[in-house]
């Protein structure tokens, strides 16, 4: 399996889409556009929504965990698996198991 640091980040909607049908592991590299809170059964986590070329990738996070304190305007760079949930009315792809490889403030 290659390494997450190896990958090359997606810089396309094909690319996001085509992960999206075959489940596959990629990296995406964007900024955070928006967060919340949620659950997931009885446990509490954070929503993040990762702007990408045209495209919108949602993910969840634990809230104790570095990609879990991430705030809007970041630029993140993830690897995570695509879970094949898709809503192509607004380019939103959903992702799951995400590795966190680097954080990038805005600018001030």
């Amino acid at each position: 399996m290659t390494r997450a640091q190896d990958m090359t980040p997606t810089t396309d909607d094909r690319a996001l889409r085509e992960a999206a049908i075959t489940r596959d592991r990629i990296r995406i590299r964007g900024a955070v556009t928006s967060t919340g809170d949620g659950y997931s059964g009885r446990y509490r986590n954070t929503w993040l929504r990762v702007s990408v070329a045209t495209a919108t990738v949602h993910l969840t996070a634990g809230n104790g965990t570095p990609l879990g304190r991430v705030r809007t305007g970041d630029t993140v760079d993830l690897a995570l698996s695509m879970t094949g949930m898709a809503d192509l009315a607004d380019d939103v792809y959903y992702g799951q198991r995400a590795q966190l490889l680097a954080v990038f403030a805005p600018e001030a």
